[in-house]
């Protein structure tokens, strides 16, 4: 029964509406901003606090995310393929977008990608609290940015950007020149702690050859990221052998590298020589050939590494390329390790293939130890296998009369059945005994008559 007294939400107080809507959700709340002006309005003097957005430009699909303690809620600017039903229209300024309601979240279209961000994102703004909002990834990809700049002084009011991700999916030169242009201004006012580089800008330079002025093409230089916390780059032909050594960062991601075997060796050298204590991970990939492991390790005094008996993986959550999914690294069993003299720091080196690994310290959860071996077998048991061996091979029956075919290869001992193909199997793995295989493969014979006749 519809109550016959409503009272308009518009006419509670600021204290009274936060008391209504702290019991909604972030999907309700944005629903309820499309009802009216008023309730909009009022949406706007409550301000429930956001704590991160992700921000993502793509050709294939853009989209906002927002996280509070509430929840999250997502807006692309592609309507999916599920159903939609229409909540009411986005309108700032002269735009106007008609806003879909999907099981997933919020959904807009708007040819002009980059005005359809701006504008969803600055409708959130008016119901929202950014005061306190940090942007754990802004995602560019050039191909629908021709002017980062423009793009990027939206966000210069966000208390902290966490992580920049620029991206190219079809390559457009004039985006690339406006980026590379650009770019001192962009980490100057964005200030991001993490980047990801996956474009490949090259521009001309002045060079002087045997007395002559030459112009050429050179991979474009971002000195600025060197002092980053964390740093993926998947062109990196241009970072030289004294950015490498010079590199302040914690994690460093460098792919399609042009450094060498000698290059890496110094480095480290150089890093047992120092109280550098700031780097966690160091990646480097090469992009046509393997590495020399010698050389690396040339005049270094390393050590089997014992980093597997603590941890089964890395622990770098900064270990992550394209998007903010973190990838985990194994180390494989031949790594090494070096120790610091100053500090007694350990260092692990692993080389697998054409990548280059240097682990120092974790900066995130723990994975688990390793599992420990299996015990060793009891004596009693291994006697009995022996005896079981010994009859087997002779032919002999047992004390029943039973042949060993007939035995089964299970035995009743203090009320335990034993299974001797399983015993004899990690017997093979424990020892280097060159009848082990011919044992094995006699209990796997006999194993297989006694299932095939229980058939």
């Amino acid at each position: 029964m519809m109550n016959e007294n409503p009272f308009p939400l518009h006419k509670f107080n600021v204290v009274e509406l936060r008391a209504i809507f702290k019991n909604l959700s972030l999907d309700d709340i944005v629903q309820l901003s499309f009802t009216s002006d008023d309730i909009r309005n009022a949406l706007g003097e409550v301000s429930l606090p956001i704590s991160a957005v992700e921000i993502f430009y793509s050709p294939r699909k853009s989209s906002i995310k927002l996280k509070s303690e509430k929840g999250d809620i997502l807006w692309t600017d592609r309507y999916p393929n599920t159903p939609m039903t229409f909540v009411g229209e986005i309108k700032i300024g002269r735009i106007s977008l008609k806003c879909m309601k999907s099981g997933d979240g919020f959904h807009t279209r708007l040819t002009d990608i980059g005005q359809g961000v701006f504008t969803a994102l600055t409708y959130f703004t008016d119901i929202f609290n950014f005061k306190n909002a940090a942007i754990s990834e802004l995602a560019l990809d050039l191909s629908i940015v021709p002017d980062s700049r423009i793009v990027c002084s939206q966000f210069t009011a966000f208390t902290s950007i966490e992580r920049l991700a620029v991206h190219e999916s079809i390559r457009d030169e004039d985006a690339e020149k406006a980026f590379a242009l650009n770019f001192g201004w962009i980490m100057k006012n964005l200030k991001p702690k993490e980047i990801y580089i996956g474009v490949e800008i090259m521009e001309p330079v002045l060079t002087k050859r045997r007395g002559r002025f030459d112009i050429h093409e050179m991979p474009r230089r971002f000195e600025q990221i060197f002092d980053l916390d964390h740093i993926c780059v998947k062109y990196s032909e241009w970072i030289t052998e004294k950015d490498f050594f010079n590199l302040n960062v914690k994690t460093a991601i460098l792919m399609n590298s042009s450094l060498s075997e000698t290059s890496i060796n110094k480095f480290i050298k150089k890093w047992l020589e120092s109280d550098f204590d700031r780097l966690n991970w160091m990646e480097v990939k090469l992009p046509d050939r393997n590495f020399q492991q010698e050389e690396i390790l040339e005049g270094l005094d390393v050590e089997d590494d014992t980093y597997r008996l603590e941890n089964t993986r890395c622990s770098c959550p900064f270990r992550r390329f394209e998007t903010v999914e973190s990838v985990p690294f194994e180390f494989p069993t031949a790594s090494k390790k070096v120790t610091r003299d100053s500090d007694s720091t350990i260092a692990t080196i692993s080389i697998i293939r054409d990548t280059f690994f240097f682990h120092v310290r974790n900066d995130g959860p723990v994975t688990p130890p390793v599992p420990p071996p299996p015990p060793e077998q009891p004596e009693q048991l291994a006697q009995f296998e022996q005896g079981v061996v010994e009859r087997i091979m002779r032919r002999d029956p047992d004390e029943d009369g039973r042949e060993p075919d007939e035995d089964e290869f299970q035995v009743d001992e203090d009320g335990d059945e034993v299974d001797i193909f399983n015993f004899l199997q990690i017997q093979e793995n424990e020892r280097n005994d060159p009848m082990a295989f011919f044992h094995r493969h006699q209990a796997i014979r006999r194993l297989q008559r006694r299932r095939n006749q229980q058939n």
